[in-house]
């Protein structure tokens, strides 16, 4: 093999790569919880207590459902997702208040 033919895959590699230290302060802030309050339209079923598992749910004077409780990014996201996928109406979501 020349010299020439030689492709420096190592060289490419580590420009694409994140340095470390990002790596571990994105890892620690998604083990984060934050206190989350999700506020939704009309009041969701109580059987949906189970289902949300670590968030709390209770109603407001309104009718409107309140979902709280200590998250992390990952599990707001998860829960989220699950609303939305339900047709769930999001009025606000608060996070770290």
């Amino acid at each position: 093999m020349h010299d020439d033919d030689h492709t420096d895959t190592d060289t490419d590699t580590d420009d694409r790569r994140p340095a470390r230290g990002s790596l571990d302060a994105a890892s620690h802030l998604a083990d984060c919880r934050q206190p989350t309050t999700i506020l939704v339209l009309g009041q969701l079923d109580p059987a949906w207590a189970d289902w949300l598992g670590e968030v709390e749910l209770c109603w407001t004077p309104d009718g409107q459902s309140l979902l709280r409780g200590r998250l992390d990014q990952a599990a707001l996201y998860g829960i989220l997702d699950s609303l939305r996928d339900r047709g769930v109406r999001l009025l606000s979501v608060n996070v770290g208040h």
